[in-house]
């Protein structure tokens, strides 16, 4: 008769997997349990912990949480001050316009007519020549057409 050893079920090797991102939600999960913990309530758990290990990365993890805040929220004002200023020199140069008599110069249309815009798209997709179907044709294609029509 042979021995056998009993089984013992295998630990899988190494960490065990992280958890997605979203378990980190404040809200109870859908099969009824307590919610994962947020990152605040693991920073403040390991800031509370003995383990000065634990305390260090709990630091560490704070400071770079306390950065990325700062980041966002200075983001967010250049990005409302950058729409304010636009805001402020268009109404100054609608106020300049009207000091002068003249008003602001539009932003330069294509030169080509509906219908040229319509035969040089044509023309490009037919020569192989990338242009879209909408918005601005580049200039090196109507070159191109104009060449082409010239020669």
């Amino acid at each position: 008769m042979r021995f056998e050893p009993p089984r013992i079920p295998r630990q899988p090797a190494g960490p065990p997997e992280p958890e997605p991102a979203e378990a980190h939600n404040v809200a109870p999960e859908q099969d009824g349990t307590e919610p994962a913990d947020t990152i605040a309530d693991l920073i403040a758990r390991a800031a509370a912990s003995e383990v000065p290990r634990l305390v260090h990365a709990a630091d560490r993890i704070q400071d770079l949480v306390d950065r990325l805040e700062g980041d966002l929220n200075a983001h967010e004002r250049s990005a409302q001050l950058r729409a304010e200023l636009a805001r402020i020199e268009a109404r100054a140069a609608e106020i300049k316009g009207q000091l002068t008599g003249k008003r602001p110069a539009a932003a330069p249309g294509p030169t080509a007519d509906d219908s040229d815009l319509k035969a040089i798209r044509a023309w490009a997709k037919e020569n192989g020549i990338v242009c879209s179907d909408r918005g601005r044709i580049p200039q090196h294609v109507i070159a191109a057409y104009e060449q082409r029509s010239s020669s």
